[in-house]
């Protein structure tokens, strides 16, 4: 893989003690309680961030899929996967 792009939504650290989808998930449950990601916003392609991030991309799509389990993404059919206006779900379980 390609080292990250300079314009990638978040940055992971693959020495954090925290496995890499955690991260993933952390850091965008964090960008859409904080409002980074604007209620609606399109997120990167689960490709696309992969490249970005330097992971696998199935990484970033079990990451995508917990986050739309626990309501803070909704997946639309050829729509993308988009943030919700409500975070208010709870990741402080999240364990590496």
């Amino acid at each position: 893989m390609s080292n990250p792009v300079p314009d990638a939504i978040i940055y992971i650290d693959p020495d954090q003690p925290m496995n890499l989808q955690n991260q993933i998930r952390q850091k965008l449950v964090d960008g859409i309680l904080n409002g980074s990601f604007a209620p609606g916003v399109k997120l990167p392609s689960s490709r696309t961030l992969a490249q970005q991030l330097d992971v696998a991309r199935n990484t970033v799509v079990a990451a995508y899929q917990q986050l739309i389990a626990d309501g803070y993404l909704v997946s639309r059919q050829r729509s993308g996967i988009r943030g919700l206006r409500d975070g208010s779900s709870d990741l402080s379980g999240i364990s590496g």
